[in-house]
């Protein structure tokens, strides 16, 4: 069997021709190995004060990998008008000017221009503002914006699709002032604009965006002293409707999206009053919402954040009325949601923000507790574990798992292997590393994360390869693309084809005892569709219509 692309009943046509005849073909076995000794875990870190200590703040990440921290409370009844930036190259906070006026429990969203929209909140206590305003990065000022259509705070403010702003519930005033009104902001304009109500007015609600642009709204508590129930918000209609319904009736929980698009529910405040260590996952694919395992403490006021490395860094919260010290834990939704507790935080806190910086690491500023205001503390996520890959003698169909790195650079570690293969899509051709001939010659020169490569291996060998510890996109072309899968194991190839778009026609995977392509074909029957899910380390044939981009999620961190 020559190196080949799969097509309609079988494989097609050879790419490399009859030099390249496969004995065997092997999909590389990758399996995580051991932490070697002294490797590095995951940790807590104390950072340099903030300049102005706060709680109930807004954190929002720039485009240039800053952090813009704004307002939030001084004191039981104070709000403050100051902001100010985390600047990572330097580790410190610096001074980002001053609001028009003191506010907490407003809206700070990044828009499409890198420009930060700051709505509502408060100044005194029970008084609502309507007023906004932008804060321009680049030259580091706020300036005015129009205002909302009506005072609020504790409302939710989520960037559409189309860059502007669905503005949705929160209180007017005091007990029972919930809202059900929603409006959107339009950057192009500078104006707030009405748009369709909610069925039941609502604060302490979460809004996450989906992958289809739509925005689940979740939670939270009504006029009545009861709970909302969930309602989705369509752009195009401009409408609300019903969703299913939550496992977990709550409100001031905590909500992250995945990167597969379905959203985790975590935490809050439930029924007489408790505070919640349940959790729950919204799937957009099937409408529903199911439970998941729940985290190790109950939490309310408590950061979830998404970590490159896969899983979700959750810190802090009150804990029933208690604050515990060691309440940090990573959440696995993937595995059903394994929670595990990390090491101490440095600071105990809550009501805080948490912000993934470029580099992984996640910034923990601020907060309630008696220590927490003016702290900040940084995470450091352990390093993602080796994978090693076992290659039998002959061809292999595998994936590399590391970051960038020169092909001759990877291979030293190999011996046994004598010619690499990757395909170029754009080109229609394949590119190669031939070990022993002159350099010049080898068209092959970088090795990249998620390529799909052949591998010829003159004996069985073990190809010990970095592990991979943040997602990564991939551009694809159209037609054929011979790529690989970074993420996690066991990942549903419909949910894959859904994550890509309407572009995909096929995704071929090879199964070596056959040896034949198994294929998954969206929407096709289960008797055509002989693939179903992906592991970590997989190569595939990826067939598209159009030219897209793939977002992969990264396998998971320690």
């Amino acid at each position: 069997m020559s190196l080949q692309r799969p097509t309609g009943r079988r494989t097609g046509r050879a790419l490399l021709g009859a030099a390249l005849l496969c004995a065997t073909l092997l999909a590389g076995a990758l399996a995580p190995t051991r932490p070697a000794g002294g490797q590095e875990p995951s940790r807590f870190e104390p950072l340099p004060d903030l300049l102005t200590a706060r709680s109930f703040h807004r954190a929002t990440a720039l485009p240039d990998g800053r952090v813009l921290i704004s307002g939030g409370q001084t004191g039981p009844t104070e709000s403050t008008s100051t902001a100010e930036v985390y600047v990572p190259d330097a580790g410190r906070f610096e001074d980002a000017g001053a609001m028009s006026l003191p506010r907490s429990g407003h809206s700070a969203t990044l828009l499409d221009d890198g420009t930060v929209l700051v709505a509502g909140g408060i100044s005194r206590p029970d008084q609502p503002i309507r007023t906004a305003e932008r804060f321009d990065a680049a030259r580091g000022i706020f300036v005015p914006a129009g205002p909302l259509l009506g005072a609020r705070t504790q409302h939710t403010a989520t960037l559409l699709a189309d860059g502007r702003v669905l503005v949705a519930g929160g209180i007017s005033g005091g007990a029972g002032s919930e809202l059900a009104s929603a409006e959107i902001y339009d950057p192009a304009r500078d104006r707030f604009l009405p748009t369709g109500a909610m069925r039941v007015g609502r604060a302490g609600h979460s809004a996450t965006r989906l992958p289809d642009g739509r925005v689940l709204i979740a939670g939270g508590a009504g006029p009545d002293g009861g709970f909302a129930p969930a309602e989705i918000y369509d752009p195009a209609a401009r409408a609300f409707t019903a969703a299913g319904a939550m496992v977990v009736p709550r409100s001031e929980h905590a909500a992250v999206a995945l990167g597969d698009g379905r959203v985790v529910i975590s935490g809050g405040r439930g029924a007489n009053a408790l505070y919640l260590a349940a959790v729950e996952m919204y799937d957009p694919a099937t409408g529903m919402f199911t439970a998941l395992a729940p985290l190790n403490r109950a939490r309310r006021g408590h950061s979830v954040t998404l970590m490159s490395g896969g899983g979700v860094l959750v810190v802090g919260g009150l804990d029933a009325p208690t604050l515990d010290e060691a309440g940090a834990e990573r959440y696995l939704p993937e595995s059903g949601g394994q929670a595990d507790l990390l090491s101490a935080v440095a600071v105990v806190r809550s009501f805080h923000s948490a912000t993934r910086l470029p580099d992984g690491r996640v910034l923990i500023a601020g907060g309630e507790g008696p220590l927490a205001g003016g702290s900040a503390e940084r995470f450091t996520p352990a390093p993602p574990p080796p994978r090693e890959v076992a290659l039998l003698a002959g061809w292999n169909l595998i994936t590399w798992t590391g970051y960038d790195t020169p092909a001759a650079t990877a291979l030293a570690a190999v011996p046994a292997v004598g010619a690499v293969f990757a395909w170029d899509a754009a080109a229609g051709r394949y590119l190669s590393y031939r070990r022993g001939i002159p350099v010049a010659r080898n068209s092959l020169t970088t090795l990249r994360p998620g390529d799909g490569l052949w591998v010829l291996a003159r004996q069985p060998a073990i190809w010990r390869m970095p592990g991979l510890g943040r997602e990564r996109t991939v551009s694809l072309a159209p037609g054929f693309n011979l790529v690989g899968w970074t993420g996690p194991d066991g990942v549903a190839l419909a949910r894959i084809a859904a994550a890509i778009g309407p572009a995909v026609v096929a995704i071929w995977l090879y199964d070596p005892l056959t040896p034949q392509f198994l294929v998954f074909r969206p929407g096709a029957p289960p008797t055509v569709n002989t693939a179903s899910t992906i592991n970590h380390g997989d190569g595939l044939w990826l067939v598209l219509q159009t030219a897209v981009t793939w977002p992969q999620p990264a396998a998971g961190f320690r």
